[in-house]
């Protein structure tokens, strides 16, 4: 018996040894070294000093307290306090104290066993000692000194100020003015303060030094002085910086930011923010857990146990706290470190609370240190290279001795973890860590005298829970249900944890024991247990729809019934489960009847690459199983590789430090269905796949592929579509009639069956869908005939006879051999060639017929002669031509023409040089009735316009080719080219043309392109296509040997009619009519002489109408035309294709012509017929890119499904072309 203990003895020491030289080498410095802690003493004559122990100063006050120290053998702790006067005269020392005296105190070199006060008259430099000693580590003396006071004996002025916002008095009198007193030192004053509605007290100042927050206060001072009293709102927050308090946010976080050593913003009393702020490099915000405002960052405090847990002070926070980097966060509270509540919050802590819309923003490079709790309905975003702290709260700690054995060699093969129930909950709200962020939590234990602790990732990077690609997790508390909730959206893996606190622990030796207040949500991507893991009674693991849950290679994934755990006693101190050890807002607390089954609930997929097991309840014909379901029945779970039948699963119980394993039952994994029972996965279960459908676990079956065209005949060739419902399925197909396999063509692509013009051509197409698990779909078979009719080609030309036209049919072996069985066989149309009359000196036509739809002339026009001129005294009777002068016999020459003189003439009007070309017009009536007025400038007429209009240097050439009626409906005014090219070239005038009409003005640079059209003549054509009280519409055309001139090259015509009289009174617009009626308004004005001048670019048909119906037409062509675009779009169809090589798949589209796209949507699945959402995998820049390349978040051997649609953004909204067929690959 003595040996046994001896060599436990032995042990323990050599435990220790090894503990003593991890621990780091204390020097002397480290000893001896010691501070005072806290903002000092107001009166800084005052000078303290200390050799250790702890120390705090604040205001008028000190508490100190000493503990012994225990190593191989207990020793006595001790401090000195030293204080000194540091005044330039003797002063009084005076000061109460309190004592808790374990130990011994000595004041001034006088032993003190319980409170009391002490006075004592010091000279300058003198001091006095207070020495504190405890005897043994489990001692503490303690005293604390109030009301220090160090008082010269002098009558210093003190004045007191008229305070804002509130009142006080002095000695029991109101001070209603600025009042000052000289009074001994100490004498002192009694102060009370009393603040306005809405404003709380603040504090009292000396001389701008702050002094008490009591709002009941006794000064007394040996300094002149004024002293102050401060209101603020009651809403303001209370800040501290450095010595100084701040009661706003922004000034307390410019003067931390300022300042080269006060970087601290502790709040004092509890307080909200309420708009938004941001902590900037260097900076920290902490809520503190106690006065000396300790600010834990990296490495807090801890404490054996947990003492009375209680809030010191609460910051809410409405707004957004954006912690910028190089900055931080610290909600402070110490932790405990001995068994049962390592880890765990001790004594008062720091509370934040998120509200609503309260948000705390972790950029890269800050941290949040959450050691008290934050909470509430906000949300913390850390991002990408954020940190983040908390404790970890390990409940079942199973002590130094029972974990060493657990851990040793011999007991590994079990592979039982050293503990099982813990938390990491000092965030409750809701915490979202992006890719690239991480969140810490930090532990500490104490095993026999050592205390030692550890930092462990938790979450995101290298931690415990890591996303493994971009994404963010979720994790939040909820106190209704006691239950931790951990969602992950995006590519994650469960790694093993690892810590060294006096002894090593890593659980990838182990089986790893998921909690019993664990919720995990694995939404997005794929979740990959590196780790062997224990999912036990209480847990819920959820696999959404389109995510993974993959058990990696050589690991295994246990799932508990809670019969293998209710009553065990496997948890430490002979229990089922230990909850969290503290949350202020837990508000349900768990019972045994919480540890349900464990719940696997497999929405998406399980992919198990290592052992899938459960725990089996019971045996025989009752066993039992967790709860392995699909609550939406779309599960699929994949077994790659068999589970172990020689695997052993263990639990422990504990007496002492004894540890006894218990085998758990288990057997591969056991699948929940509906109705209650279960089916096994059995070795024969390996490499298939399987499925939830219809209430149960079955074998997945592979759906028989369908075509998109029905069997049957058809005139014309086809495409087969092949599809079907089973995701990941491949199809083959033959079309030889034999049975298809896998051997057979794989489908790729639609299968074209085609026939011959006048044969029947039968094609049977036979597909199978074949996936890898699963059983093949039954042989779908699909028979198509082509009979391909004779098509016919009718040519666009028109064939004809005497009475009747038709279409000839152009294709080979027409069968229809009668013309009136043609295409477009009818009589003929006949429409009236109207006569022409002849005139003096124009050929005449006779009536004639032709059929107005193929052209055939039925009854040709034959010409008459011209009649030649009768003139009636020197004039014609019929044209009003002059008679040309005869010379007289004899030779006496050629009598002259009339004298061009007589109709040009140059005049000046306001300055303005002219040349008046005053030639008149012959009215000429059309069979319809229009009137029109035909002008001709001959040669001779503008050689003479070019000479005058030159000498004069003419601005202005004015063409009066008016009728003396002034009702003629069009007019023709025709002039040589090359005169208007000489008139252009030789003067800079602009050219005005008269008619009954419209009055029309060419530039110099309209009137040249006019001339460069043509080397014959111009006739501009001016006519009145339709007039009445609120409308006149005018036909303008330029017209040469070659054509008509419809651009002026730059040049620009001002064009001026008379307003109707229905419109004078009105606003009017003009707009120009395009090819296609559609309307488009014109710049214009409305004259005061009764007329309107528009100015046009080009000859065309133009309106002057009122403005009200310009804008209902404009109005309703524009809806017409947008309703066009829109239908157009929305018909456009869009066929696309793909192609797969490694690493990449490309998607190529084609649009249909008609109507262009602004820009192409590519949506991705891995469904063929869902899971496309609405937002665009890909858009593209433009509407002409007809392909991209998708070369990210692809997984090889996943098939991918693509459609692709066209955006045309109309009047404001966008419309969609159709989308396009689908079109899939399968990743390399």
């Amino acid at each position: 018996m003595i040996g046994v203990i001896l060599k436990r003895m032995l042990a323990q020491m050599l435990a220790l040894l090894m503990i003593f030289s991890l621990l780091p080498v204390i020097g002397p410095s480290d000893v001896f070294a010691a501070e005072i802690k806290g903002d000092g003493l107001i009166d800084t004559g005052i000078g303290l000093s200390t050799d250790g122990g702890t120390w705090i100063a604040e205001g008028t006050a000190i508490d100190g307290s000493v503990t012994g120290t225990k190593g191989c053998d207990e020793k006595e702790g001790k401090t000195t306090l030293t204080i000194t006067n540091n005044k330039a005269n003797t002063a009084i020392l005076a000061f109460s104290y309190t004592i808790v005296n374990k130990g011994t105190i000595v004041i001034d070199g006088e032993p003190v066993t319980k409170a009391g006060n002490f006075k004592k008259g010091l000279n300058a430099g003198a001091s006095i000692t207070i020495v504190l000693t405890a005897p043994t580590s489990t001692v503490t003396t303690s005293i604390s000194l109030q009301n220090i006071e160090l008082l010269q004996d002098v009558s210093p002025s003190v004045t007191f100020v008229i305070p804002e916002h509130g009142t006080y008095t002095v000695d029991g009198a109101a001070l209603s003015e600025e009042i000052t007193y000289n009074r001994h030192a100490s004498e002192g004053y009694l102060l009370t303060a009393t603040p306005d509605a809405g404003y709380k007290f603040a504090g009292w100042y000396q001389n701008g030094i702050f002094l008490s927050e009591r709002q009941v206060y006794t000064l007394k001072t040996d300094i002149d002085a004024r002293i102050s009293a401060k209101f603020v709102a009651d809403t303001a927050p209370t800040l501290k910086v450095g010595k100084d308090k701040y009661y706003d946010w922004q000034e307390a976080i410019d003067a931390a930011y300022a300042s080269a050593t006060d970087k601290t913003i502790t709040v004092l009393q509890n307080s909200v923010m309420e708009d938004n702020y941001t902590i900037p490099d260097g900076v920290t915000l902490l809520v503190p857990f106690n006065a000396a405002g300790d600010c834990y960052t990296e490495k807090p405090e801890s404490v054996k146990t947990p003492g009375t847990r209680s809030e010191y002070c609460r910051l809410t926070v409405n707004g957004t706290l954006t912690v910028s980097p190089g900055g931080a966060v610290s909600v402070s509270a110490k932790h405990c470190s001995q068994q049962g509540y390592i880890g765990t919050t001790g004594g008062a802590y720091g509370h934040m609370v998120l509200g609503q819309n309260g948000k705390i923003d972790v950029q890269n490079g800050a941290s949040l240190y959450a050691y008290g709790y934050i909470t509430g309905d906000g949300v913390i975003e850390a991002r990408s290279g954020a940190c983040v702290y908390e404790y970890f709260q390990i409940i079942d700690w199973r002590g130094g001795s029972a974990a060493t054995s657990m851990l040793s060699e011999s007991n590994k093969i079990h592979r039982t973890f050293v503990f099982s129930q813990y938390y990491a909950q000092n965030i409750e709200t809701k915490l979202r860590l992006y890719s690239g962020a991480v969140e810490n939590i930090v532990t500490s234990v104490t095993a026999s005298i050592v205390t030692q602790s550890v930092t462990i990732p938790f979450l995101g990077t290298d931690g415990l829970f890591e996303l493994t690609g971009e994404g963010y997790i979720e994790k939040w508390y909820d106190g209704t249900t006691d239950r931790l909730h951990i969602d992950f959206y995006g590519d994650a893996a469960l790694n093993s944890i690892s810590m060294s606190v006096g002894v090593s622990v890593s659980s990838k030796d182990f089986v790893l024991p998921i909690t019993n207040n664990l919720s995990i949500g694995v939404n997005q991507g794929t979740f990959v247990l590196n780790e062997e893991v224990g999912l036990l009674p209480g847990v819920e693991v959820a696999v959404a729809e389109n995510a993974t849950l993959e058990v990696a290679e050589g690991k295994s994934l246990f799932v508990y019934d809670r019969d293998d755990w209710i009553n065990k006693k496997f948890v430490y101190n002979n229990t089922d489960f230990r909850s969290v050890g503290f949350t202020p807002s837990t508000i349900y607390q768990r019972t045994q009847s919480d540890l349900k089954d464990a719940v696997l609930d497999i929405n998406g997929n399980l992919i198990a690459k290592g052992g899938f097991y459960t725990t089996r309840g019971a045996d025989g014909e009752a066993a039992d199983g967790p709860d392995i379901i699909s609550s939406k029945g779309t599960g699929k779970i994949q077994i790659v590789t068999p589970s172990d039948s020689e695997r052993k699963l263990y639990e422990v119980t504990q007496a002492n430090t004894t540890i006894t394993y218990q085998e758990i039952p288990i057997s591969p994994a056991r699948l929940k269905n509906a109705d209650g029972s279960f089916i096994e996965t059995k070795a024969d279960y390996t490499g298939l796949s399987i499925i939830y459908a219809d209430g149960a676990w079955k074998q997945e079956k592979a759906e028989t592929p369908s075509a998109d065209i029905d069997s049957g005949t058809y005139q014309r060739n086809q495409k087969i579509v092949l599809r079907t419902e089973t995701e990941g399925a491949e199809i083959y197909y033959t079309t030889d009639g034999s049975k298809p396999t896998a051997e057979s063509s794989p489908y790729t692509e639609p299968i074209q069956v085609t026939g011959e013009e006048g044969k029947s051509v039968k094609t049977e197409i036979k597909a199978i869908a074949i996936k890898p698990g699963a059983i093949d779909s039954p042989v779908a078979v699909f028979e198509y005939i082509i009979e391909i009719p004779h098509q016919h080609q009718w040519a666009d030309t028109w064939q004809s006879n005497e009475t009747a036209h038709w279409h000839e049919c152009e294709g080979l072996n027409c069968p229809i051999k009668d013309d009136d069985e043609k295409d477009g066989y009818a009589e003929h149309t006949e429409t009236i060639d109207a006569a022409k009359a002849p005139t003096c000196t124009e050929t005449g036509l006779t009536e004639g017929k032709h059929c107005s739809v193929c052209g055939e002339v039925l009854v040709e026009q034959k010409p008459i002669a011209a009649l030649g001129h009768d003139y009636v005294k020197g004039v014609c009777k019929n044209c009003g031509e002059k008679e040309p002068v005869i010379p007289p016999p004899g030779g006496g020459g050629i009598a002259p023409p009339p004298n061009p003189e007589s109709t040009v003439t140059n005049t000046e009007k306001d300055g303005e040089k002219i040349t008046n070309v005053d030639i008149g017009a012959e009215i000429k009536e059309s069979s319809d009735g229009i009137l029109t007025a035909v002008t001709e400038i001959t040669q001779s007429i503008a050689e003479e316009i070019i000479k005058k209009a030159a000498a004069h240097n003419s601005e202005q050439i004015t063409i009066d080719a008016t009728t003396s009626a002034g009702k003629a409906d069009a007019a023709d005014v025709t002039i040589p080219a090359d005169a208007l090219s000489q008139l252009v070239e030789k003067v800079d005038a602009d050219i005005i043309i008269k008619t009954d009409a419209a009055e029309v003005k060419l530039d110099k640079k309209a009137a040249a392109a006019v001339a460069e059209a043509t080397e014959s003549s111009v006739t501009m054509k001016v006519e009145k296509v339709e007039e009445n009280a609120d409308r006149l519409e005018l036909e303008l055309k330029i017209v040469t040997e070659t054509g008509t001139v419809t651009d002026f090259k730059g040049g620009n015509a001002a064009i001026t009619i008379k307003v109707p009289e229905g419109m004078k009174d009105k606003e009017v617009v003009c707009v120009f009519i395009d090819e296609d009626g559609s309307y488009v308004k014109m710049e214009g004005k409305k004259n005061t002489d009764g007329t309107y001048t528009f100015t046009t670019g080009h000859f065309s048909t133009y309106a002057v109408m009122t403005a009200e119906e310009a804008d209902k037409i404009i109005a309703e062509q524009e809806k017409a035309k947008n309703d066009r675009l829109k239908a157009g779009v929305k018909a456009t169809n869009i066929k696309a294709s793909s192609a797969v090589k490694k690493e990449t798949i490309t998607i190529k589209w084609k649009k249909s012509y008609g109507y262009k796209v602004d820009y192409f949507q590519v949506f991705r699945s891995t469904k063929k017929n869902s899971g496309y959402g609405t937002k665009a995998f890909y858009t593209t820049k433009k509407g002409t890119q007809k392909s991209y390349k998708n070369t990210k978040n692809l997984k090889k051997g996943t098939r991918y499904y693509y459609k692709v649609r066209g955006v045309r953004k109309i009047n404001g909204k966008n419309v969609y072309t159709r989308y396009s067929n689908k079109v899939w690959r399968t990743a390399r």
